[in-house]
């Protein structure tokens, strides 16, 4: 990976940071807003960045940043949907973030009984072949 490459995926991932930050409120009040653009000048080049914020249903908003460099590539593109308390919504959670209620983690028990019953099915498909 270059440095421009890495450098654009931190800008989108420091904006993306920022404005998720921001009060319910204000995110609403940028929702009606057009999108806003900033050029930044780094060591490696000048680079422009574009954020979107969007109403959606359910009292949830979107929000989508870009950056690109003079509207050439490299380009990185990311976004994510947050809900009225500001939390993500669960669908949208990223790596960075506590992990929430995984409801397919099971317990030992749990995955005991599944090894237990795999092997039970792979002796029974090799003994009956």
């Amino acid at each position: 990976m270059q440095v421009r490459d890495a450098e654009v995926w931190q800008l989108v991932d420091e904006r993306l940071n920022e404005v998720r930050r921001l009060p319910y409120d204000e995110l609403w009040r940028r929702a009606r807003a057009a999108p806003e653009l900033e050029r930044l000048e780094r060591p490696s080049g000048a680079y422009r960045r574009r954020t979107w914020v969007v109403d959606l249903p359910r009292e949830r908003l979107g929000i989508r940043v870009q950056v690109d460099v003079g509207g050439r590539r490299p380009r990185a593109e990311a976004g994510i949907v947050i809900t009225s308390t500001g939390d993500l919504a669960p669908e949208w959670s990223r790596s960075d973030d506590p992990p929430g209620g995984n409801p397919f983690a099971f317990g030992p028990r749990a995955t005991f009984a599944a090894l237990a019953l795999g092997a039970l099915l792979m002796l029974a498909f090799f003994l009956l072949k």
